[in-house]
C-alpha cells in the first residue's frame, strides 16, 4: 500500500484538470493500479502460505527420515558420519542448515543460522529403532526463507506488470471509445456556449454525428433540440428584456439617489446619537459611560504592556452655594467654563470628563504619579486664577492616584476619592495624593 501516496500525488495535476477525459483517464488509471496491487498482494500472500506449508512438510519429512540415522551416529559419537549425513541432507533437499548435538556438545553443523530461517528441532531418544529411557541428543534442521522470498517478490512483480498491462489496454480502449462517442461532442458544445452572444443566437447548434433515427435520437440529440429551442426562446425574449431593463435602470437610478440621501441622513443621525451617548450634554466633555470605557481600556493596556496611568479627581469648592445664590443657570455656566479650563490645561492624550455633578475626572495616560500631581497643581492654579461670570473666582479640590500592579479600577478610584476627601477636609483648593 506504500505506493498509493506517490500515485495520488502523481495524479494531483489530473484532479485539477478542466478536461473530463483527462480526469476520467487519471481516475481509471488509479483504479486499475489499485486493483493490480490488490490482486498481486493476494496472490503473493497465497504463494507465501503455500511455501510455508511446503517448508513445514519438508522439515517434518526430513526430520522423520533422518532421525534413525542421526540417533545411531550420535549414540556412537561419530562426528564424521554425522557431518556426512548433514551435508547430504543439505545437498539433496531445500535444507540450508543442519546441526547435530550430543547432550551439550555439537557433533556436526552444516550451514549457518540466518534471521529469515525456519527451523525444526527434534530430540534423539532412539537406538537401532528402539526407544531409550532418556534423550541423549537432538538435531536442528533449517530452511533459509530469503531466496524463497526473493523468488516470490520477483514473481509478484511479473504478476503486477502483466495485470497492469492488461487493465491498461482495456482502459485505453474504453477511453478511446469515450473520446469518440462523448468527449469530442462535449468539447463542441462547450465551444458553442463559449461563443454564444445575442448576435449568434440565430445560429443553431450542430454536432458531427449521424442524424437521429425516425424512432428518436439519443441523449445528445435531445440536448441539441433543447439548446436550439432555448436559442429561439431567448431571441424572442431579448427585445422585451432590453426594454424592461431600460425601465428598471431609470427606476434604480432614482431609487439609488433617494437611498443615498436617506443613508447620508441616517449616518449623520447615528453619528450624532453615538456622540450624545458618550458626551455630557452640558459641558461637552465625556460622560460617565465613556469614562468607564476609557478606564477599562487603560487597565487592559497597563496589564498587557506594563504602562502606567494616573487619575485626577476634582470637585468645585462650595458649588452648591452658587446654585443657591445665583441660580442653576449660573451654576451650569460655571460647569461649562470649568470643562473648558480642564480641556485647555491637559494634553491631547489625556481624557477629561464629567464624573458627576460638580466632579470632574482627568485620566492621565502613560503618566506616573509625579507627572499627574504636577498637572493637578497646574489645573488648580488655572482655576483659581480664572474669573467666572457673575460668581467671580472659584477654586477646586484635587485627589490624585496612580495605578498599581494588580489594581482594579474601583480600587484606584477609591484612592483618588480618598485623596479628594482629604483635600476637602484640609481646607480645600489643594492637591492631595493617595499613591
Amino acid at each position: 500500500m506504500s505506493i498509493l501516496p506517490p500515485l495520488i500525488a502523481l495524479l494531483s495535476p489530473v484532479k485539477r484538470s478542466h478536461r473530463v477525459g483527462v480526469r476520467l483517464a487519471g481516475y481509471v488509471l488509479l483504479f486499475a493500479l489499485t486493483i493490480s496491487l490488490v490482486l498481486t498482494g493476494f496472490q503473493l500472500w497465497q504463494a507465501r502460505q503455500q511455501e510455508a506449508q511446503r517448508i513445514a512438510q519438508l522439515l517434518d519429512q526430513q526430520a522423520a527420515s533422518a532421525e534413525q540415522h542421526l540417533a545411531d551416529v550420535v549414540w556412537e559419537d561419530d562426528q564424521r558420519h554425522a557431518k556426512q549425513i548433514g551435508q547430504s541432507m543439505v545437498r539433496l533437499s531445500d535444507l540450508s542448515y543442519v546441526m547435530v548435538r550430543s547432550h551439550d556438545s555439537v557433533l556436526a553443523e552444516v550451514g549457518s543460522l540466518t534471521p529469515n530461517m525456519v527451523t525444526r528441532a527434534r530430540p534423539l531418544s532412539l537406538r537401532h529403532g528402539e526407544k531409550t529411557a532418556a534423550q541423549f541428543g537432538d538435531f536442528v534442521l533449517g530452511v533459509d526463507m530469503a531466496p524463497i522470498e526473493a523468488r516470490l517478490r520477483a514473481s509478484a512483480i511479473g504478476i503486477f506488470l502483466r495485470t497492469t498491462l492488461l487493465i491498461g489496454l482495456t482502459v485505453g480502449f474504453i477511453l478511446l471509445l469515450f473520446q469518440f462517442m462523448v468527449t469530442r461532442h462535449l468539447s463542441r458544445i462547450s465551444e458553442f456556449f463559449t461563443a454564444l452572444t445575442p448576435q449568434t443566437l440565430a445560429q443553431p447548434l450542430r454536432l458531427d454525428r449521424s442524424p437521429p433515427s425516425p424512432n428518436g435520437g439519443d441523449e445528445f440529440d435531445d440536448l441539441v433540440k433543447g439548446v436550439n429551442h432555448m436559442q429561439a426562446t431567448l431571441a424572442s425574449d431579448i427585445a422585451r428584456r432590453e426594454q424592461a431593463e431600460a425601465e428598471v435602470r431609470q427606476l434604480n437610478e432614482a431609487l439609488e439617489k433617494r437611498v443615498a440621501e436617506r443613508t447620508h441622513e441616517l449616518l449623520e443621525k447615528n453619528r450624532q446619537l453615538a456622540q450624545l451617548a458618550i458626551t455630557d450634554s452640558l459641558t461637552g466633555l465625556y460622560n460617565r459611560l465613556k469614562l468607564d470605557q476609557v478606564l477599562d481600556d487603560e487597565l487592559k493596556r497597563s496589564r498587557r504592556y506594563g504602562s502606567g496611568f494616573a487619575l485626577i479627581l476634582l470637585d468645585i469648592d462650595h458649588f452648591k452655594a452658587v446654585n443657591d445664590s445665583s441660580g442653576h443657570a449660573v451654576g451650569d455656566q460655571v460647569l461649562v467654563d470649568m470643562g473648558r479650563l480642564l480641556t485647555q490645561g491637559t494634553r491631547n492624550v489625556d481624557v477629561v470628563g464629567r464624573w458627576g455633578g460638580e466632579e470632574f475626572l482627568v485620566i492621565c495616560c502613560d503618566t506616573e504619579l509625579t507627572g499627574a500631581v504636577a498637572l493637578a497643581e497646574k489645573l488648580r492654579q488655572a482655576i483659581e486664577g480664572h474669573a467666572f461670570p457673575v460668581v467671580g473666582h472659584k477654586t477646586a479640590s484635587f485627589g490624585v492616584s496612580a495605578i498599581r500592579s494588580g489594581d482594579a479600577i474601583p480600587v484606584v478610584m477609591a484612592r483618588a476619592d480618598s485623596a479628594l476627601y482629604r483635600s476637602k477636609s484640609s481646607g480645600r483648593n489643594r492637591v492631595e495624593i493617595n499613591a
